[in-house]
């Protein structure tokens, strides 16, 4: 809005006062959008997962990747890559030690563990794209919770669910900053269901009623409650 405005008042000063903003001369004045939509079919391959993450410029939706490479010895290597800072690779750490420890009381769950367990004799490279921009905090750590748990159950998390959560190693999804500014990313970005910490519960009330309306939130307090919500176990 501001830019439109000294665009309509210089073109004033200059003795233009005809200016109109049209939707067909918007580019031509702002120059091309900041914000381009991924496409609202596009499938996520296994080991990709949507965080949501707040910047100095507002909300911003990073995708989380996840690879891995059989061991010859019986350990495991953690790789991560994308510029990323000391709390968020904490985050990965911690991701994998809990999900090499979970237990899954239903016989269902036996399969799914033997392919958790997996990880003990994998390297796990985790990146994070725009290398160019430092990221850290401990915000994207459910996003690489569901991408690494997405790689070795080899099941694509659906594109239209975005996420935002500190965890733990008990398990535990805590309370993170910037809920508003991350649900207007995940709007503008056409995401349609958005998982967030039980402790930020409170925050929607600065939300617009607009994007309110078009986002499914889902609040919860475990790690295990991310991976049932995404539909990983």
């Amino acid at each position: 809005i501001l830019g439109l405005g000294r665009k309509v008042v210089r073109a004033k000063v200059e003795g233009r006062s005809n200016l109109k903003v049209t939707k067909n001369n918007l580019e031509k004045l702002l120059g091309p959008p900041r914000y381009l939509e991924e496409p609202r079919d596009k499938k996520l391959p296994p080991g990709v997962a949507v965080g949501l993450a707040y910047t100095a410029l507002g909300g911003e939706i990073l995708y989380i990747e996840a690879s891995r490479t059989n061991l010859p010895s019986s350990s495991h290597k953690l790789t991560l890559t994308g510029n990323l800072g000391k709390v968020m690779r904490e985050s990965a750490q911690a991701a994998v030690s809990f999900l090499v420890n979970l237990e899954i009381s239903e016989d269902s769950g036996r399969e799914v563990l033997g392919q958790l367990k997996e990880m003990q004799v994998s390297q796990i490279h985790v990146h994070v794209p725009d290398g160019g921009t430092p990221k850290d905090g401990p915000s994207a750590g459910v996003a690489i919770l569901c991408a690494i748990t997405s790689l070795f159950l080899q099941k694509s998390l659906p594109t239209q669910i975005a996420m935002t959560g500190e965890i733990t190693l008990r398990g535990q999804v805590l309370a993170v900053g910037g809920i508003r500014e991350k649900l207007l990313a995940a709007h503008r970005y056409g995401k349609k269901t958005v998982i967030l910490p039980k402790a930020n519960e409170r925050d929607l009330i600065d939300l617009p009623s607009e994007a309110r309306k078009d986002l499914d939130v889902i609040f919860v307090e475990t790690m295990e409650q991310v991976l049932a919500e995404v539909g990983l176990i």
